[in-house]
C-alpha cells in the first residue's frame, strides 16, 4: 500500500518531532513509540519529523540514522526547519 493509502486508512496520525541537533530527543524515540502505540488505535500512522535541519554544524542525528530508525519502526519521515 502506498503512503496515501496508509494515511487515508489511519484512525489517527501522530507527528513525532525530534530535534536533529539533540541526541537526547532521538534516544527517547523508542520509549515514546511504545507509549504511543500502546495508547492509540492499531491503525495509528506515525510520522517522524526531523526539526532544525538547517543547523548542520550542530547536527547530532544524521538523516540516514533517522531514516533507518523510521524504516525499522514502520514510520514515515520528513525533514523540516522552522
Amino acid at each position: 500500500m502506498n503512503v496515501v493509502g496508509q494515511i487515508s486508512e489511519a484512525d489517527i496520525i501522530v507527528g513525532c518531532r525530534l530535534s536533529v541537533v539533540s541526541r537526547e530527543t532521538f534516544n527517547a524515540l523508542t520509549n515514546w513509540l511504545v507509549d504511543a502505540r500502546s495508547l492509540a488505535s492499531p491503525n495509528i500512522v506515525i510520522i517522524l519529523v526531523g526539526n532544525k535541519k538547517d543547523l548542520d554544524a550542530e547536527r547530532e542525528v544524521t538523516f540516514l540514522e533517522a531514516s533507518r530508525f523510521a524504516q525499522e519502526n514502520g514510520e514515515f519521515i520528513a525533514a523540516l526547519s522552522f
